[in-house]
């Protein structure tokens, strides 16, 4: 299973440049008085690079053997400790690495020309963790969605998060309801994030951070909505917002409380990047109405799996072009 922080599982592989120059040859006299015709340069030959990595499971770590490698069109597969070299022309700013194989999601990676190690790590498929479906739904919008698949979104940074103390009709809040919600707020991001973020900052106060990159600002609905206990921006990272029903006749109260702690839980997903679900015993569910439910342990696995890929990411496991890996140069040749 995937652990809480995906991306300090990272396996690399080193790249090795080679660069191949024919070398010209020089004219020579003998002792006759004749002279002998200039021997004339031999072409260079195409400048090349040897890639020498390895294909490791996101989901476990562990290297993947018979995994096919289609280096921007020079092919090579994988042995049995997930090891491939392909020999590839130079003079491209990056190369587009696509992996396939019956056991992962099919994998397509940019990979820096000047990059001495990176990790190449694809998502298998066939160790009961994974379901493609349930991750399309969670992070695609593939439950609901009429339009298509949705590119991953997600954040990049840990959120901040403004608490507004007055609701939209400019009521007071109650603090207590306020601290119940900044207390789920913290708790979900966490676990909606694999690990990686925590809430950055928290304020309370009169004003709005609606404009301001990496905050989220928390609002209450001044007047009961029919069927709606909570709402949220989409993995909004430049000032995205939830608001929350929590007057006593919109229907969304629980065990004495004005809002629901997993209708919390469930904006703060929405808010990190993520879907409703089918599963109605999961948080990101729209008909699980309990009061306390906790994201469960698939939701868990699946966000984390999101957070460990770029913005932009498109099925089935597809880095955006702008997206290139370049992790630190730790071998020098």
């Amino acid at each position: 299973m995937l652990q809480s922080r995906l991306s300090g599982r990272e396996t690399q592989f080193v790249i090795v440049f080679v660069l191949v120059v024919s070398m010209a040859g020089c004219g020579g006299s003998n002792s006759s008085s004749t002279p002998t015709a200039p021997t004339s340069a031999a072409p260079a030959g195409p400048a090349t690079a040897t890639l020498t990595g390895q294909v490791v499971s996101l989901n476990g770590g562990a290297p993947i053997a018979g995994v096919a490698v289609d280096a921007n069109g020079v092919a090579a597969t994988s042995d049995s400790q997930g090891m491939f070299t392909v020999t590839i022309p130079t003079g491209v700013a990056a190369e587009r690495f696509v992996l396939t194989a019956p056991q992962i999601l099919s994998r397509t990676v940019f990979v820096a020309r000047t990059t001495r190690t990176l990790r190449l790590d694809a998502i298998r498929t066939d160790d009961g963790g994974f379901d493609a479906a349930y991750y399309r739904q969670l992070v695609r919008n593939g439950f609901e969605s009429t339009t298509g698949l949705q590119p991953l979104r997600r954040w990049t940074r840990s959120p901040s998060f403004y608490l507004k103390t007055v609701d939209e009709a400019g009521v007071p809040m109650d603090p207590q309801l306020v601290d119940m919600v900044e207390a789920d707020i913290r708790l979900s991001v966490s676990l909606f994030t694999g690990g990686q973020f925590d809430v950055a900052a928290l304020e309370r106060g009169l004003e709005t951070r609606e404009t301001t990159t990496g905050w989220i600002t928390v609002k209450w609905l001044g007047a009961p909505e029919p069927g709606v206990c909570g709402r949220a921006h989409i993995g909004l990272e430049r000032g995205g917002t939830i608001e929350f029903s929590y007057l006593h006749a919109s229907g969304c109260e629980c065990d004495g409380s004005r809002i629901r702690h997993k209708t919390v839980r469930h904006e703060v997903g929405h808010a990190m990047g993520f879907w409703h679900v089918d599963n109605s015993q999961d948080v990101m569910s729209n008909r699980n109405f309990s009061c306390h439910t906790m994201p469960s342990s698939r939701e868990r696995f699946h966000a984390g799996i999101a957070y460990a890929r770029p913005v932009g990411n498109t099925d089935p496991d597809i880095d955006p072009s702008t997206t290139v890996r370049a992790a630190p140069m730790l071998v020098a040749n």
